[in-house]
């Protein structure tokens, strides 16, 4: 079992030890910059930029995407750039000293030059709720968002670290206009935005294997 403060580090603990003993772990990345406090991207909110997920293999992966402004909360300004990084915990659990190796890095002129990227018209924007992919621990996927801009639309980026490339963009929802009541003087835009997430994490998962059993008569 662990608990993960994504502004520290994470602790570990053995349920199945007589002991109990914890094992703490720091980030490979310094808390961010900016202010922890703001209501939408502050400290309740950090997986915006940075994930822990655990692959189908087992391995403990860290990604962070870091906004050259240093920022986490103000908008993001097209074409201001940053870097994603995935880590992995490499030490086993039970040695004396847990550690991470960096598994590779993306700046965003990389990814923006990519053939694919200009091909679909993407924006020029960083990327946000990063997760490394379960059964394929060199892909992270990352949501792309136009949520602070007239008619933003929102997509799921799949980025392979390894050759450093973008895979495929695909559109996550197309928003149609709806009624927001006489009371509510909350633009469409931004609304239906952050409907699409609300702010929350996306948590990848497998469906369990019965599922793929055929049924017999």
């Amino acid at each position: 079992m662990c608990w993960i403060d994504y502004f520290r580090g994470i602790l570990f603990c053995d349920v199945l030890d007589e002991d109990h003993e914890l094992r703490y772990v720091e980030l490979p990345v310094a808390p961010p910059d900016g202010n922890l406090h703001h209501p939408e991207f502050g400290r309740l909110h950090p997986f915006v930029t940075r994930s822990v997920c655990v692959t189908d293999g087992g391995t403990m992966k860290f990604v962070n995407v870091a906004r050259a402004d240093v920022e986490i909360a103000s908008k993001r300004r097209p074409g201001s750039g940053f870097t994603m990084t995935a880590w992995s915990l490499v030490t086993p659990l039970n040695s004396e000293r847990l550690g991470w190796a960096m598994d590779g890095a993306i700046e965003a002129d990389k990814l923006w030059m990519h053939d694919s990227y200009a091909k679909l018209g993407l924006p020029l924007l960083s990327p946000e709720f990063p997760f490394v992919s379960l059964r394929e621990p060199d892909v992270v996927y990352a949501v792309l968002r136009e949520r602070h801009y007239d008619g933003g639309k929102t997509w799921v980026l799949v980025i392979d670290m390894r050759s450093k490339a973008l895979r495929s963009a695909i559109p996550y929802n197309e928003v149609e206009d709806f009624d927001h009541g006489e009371d509510d003087d909350v633009e469409i835009n931004e609304m239906a935005s952050c409907n699409i997430y609300n702010n929350s994490p996306v948590l990848p998962s497998l469906f369990s294997m019965y599922l793929n059993t055929s049924t017999t008569t």
